[in-house]
């Protein structure tokens, strides 16, 4: 008979020694930065874009992860169906949020934003938004 005890200490072990390896690798963090760095930019990339067309920036944003919640001062599921329409898969921010939320921000995924792709967004939330 197995000793399920044992098994999850192994197992527990096993992971404690994988963390421990990827955390004092310093090609692990090289890396870590160089996709920061990326992503860092593929989100300044599309909120210049935005600001271009008057779009805001959520207060305090910082562009330093795969999203970006774009404020957009109307409720978001309309938008973010209209654009749906025009081929692009945004959400409404607030299913992302741990509280109540606004409803009136979407979340943009940038992880492989190219510049051409955060023009043509950029210009089709500008058409798509009410004026």
């Amino acid at each position: 008979m197995r000793d399920e005890a044992a098994d999850g200490l192994s197992t527990l072990r096993l992971l404690q020694h994988a963390v421990y390896q990827l955390v004092s690798d310093p090609q692990v963090h090289e890396l870590t930065a160089r996709a920061r760095d990326a992503y860092t930019e593929r989100s300044a990339l599309l909120l210049t874009e935005l600001a271009e067309r008057g779009i805001g920036r959520p207060a305090g944003h910082r562009p330093d992860g795969l999203n970006v919640w774009v404020p957009l001062g109307t409720q978001a599921r309309p938008v973010a169906d209209a654009l749906a329409r025009r081929g692009w898969a945004v959400q409404p921010g607030h299913l992302f949020s741990a509280g109540a939320g606004t409803g009136q921000e979407i979340r943009v995924t940038t992880s492989t934003l190219t510049t051409q792709q955060a023009r043509e967004f950029a210009d089709d939330l500008a058409a798509v938004l009410p004026a």
